[in-house]
């Protein structure tokens, strides 16, 4: 029998930084890569339902859309444009 945990010994000589910091860069380029995928996403569903209205599944898809998606791509902007201040 092995006494050792095997996830234990994966951590053997790893460090752990106390904090990670996101450049302004990696920031932007987050923010425009989900803003995208949320468009792309959307687009779809609102020209699917502008197509096929009577379908019940598009309909669903539209109303999270409209309850959902807004309010993510607000916490997605003001994720990228915070106060100003530096930590």
């Amino acid at each position: 029998m092995m006494d050792s945990d095997p996830i234990r010994d994966l951590n053997v000589g790893t460090s752990v930084p106390d904090s990670v910091s996101v450049s302004e860069t990696d920031r932007l380029l987050f923010a425009k890569e989900i803003l995208l995928g949320l468009a792309v996403l959307s687009s779809c569903a609102i020209v699917g339902y502008a197509c096929y209205p009577d379908n019940r599944a598009l309909a669903q898809i539209f109303e999270l859309i409209k309850i959902g998606v807004f309010p993510l791509v607000t916490l997605v902007i003001s994720f990228y444009f915070t106060n100003g201040s530096k930590k």
